[in-house]
């Protein structure tokens, strides 16, 4: 049987800036806060690529959109990214869902015990601050532009309750 019941990828997001960093503590993440006046742009790109006031911008900048899903007990919900261009935080439905610090890699998100059946809001800051030393041993200045955002691809899976991943068998 194939554990992927449903694949859905999320394009269609709405964004902002966040200079300061503030969306975190100001709930930019909860249903209370209205986006209608947020950039809309479309994922995977680069907050470069949105304005040209964007070019070589470093900080904080927040994501949201919706999806729609019919919860089961026997399935759960995941969402993958192939990547985000900086260290990110994932929200769902205002509750915070896990992170990844590592810039471009893929990983994901378990948002079974925070999804419900009908819509849900799936909200991520992104940020792409440059870390030295931290991120480059023996480096101070980077050389090339970090870029910021959704800047992979993003899906939200429906997967059974029993599901193995990268399994790796060795016959001898």
């Amino acid at each position: 049987m194939d554990s992927f019941v449903a694949k859905q990828e999320l394009k269609n997001w709405k964004f902002t800036l966040d200079q300061t960093c503030v969306g975190e503590a100001g709930g930019w993440a909860t249903e209370q806060i209205d986006d209608s006046n947020w950039l809309e742009v479309t994922a995977p790109s680069a907050w470069e690529t949105y304005e040209h006031a964007l070019r070589d911008y470093e900080g904080c900048g927040w994501f949201r959109t919706r999806f729609l899903w019919d919860a089961t007990a026997q399935e759960h919900c995941v969402l993958r990214f192939d990547g985000a261009g900086g260290a990110a935080k994932i929200y769902v439905n205002g509750v915070f869902a896990g992170s990844n610090t590592d810039r471009y890699i893929p990983f994901s998100v378990d948002a079974t015990s925070f999804v419900h059946t009908g819509e849900n809001l799936v909200a991520v800051q992104v940020d792409n601050t440059f870390l030295g030393k931290d991120h480059l041993p023996g480096c101070t200045t980077v050389e090339w532009v970090l870029y910021g955002g959704l800047t992979h691809r993003i899906f939200v899976e429906k997967q059974s309750a029993c599901h193995l991943e990268s399994v790796c068998v060795r016959a001898e």
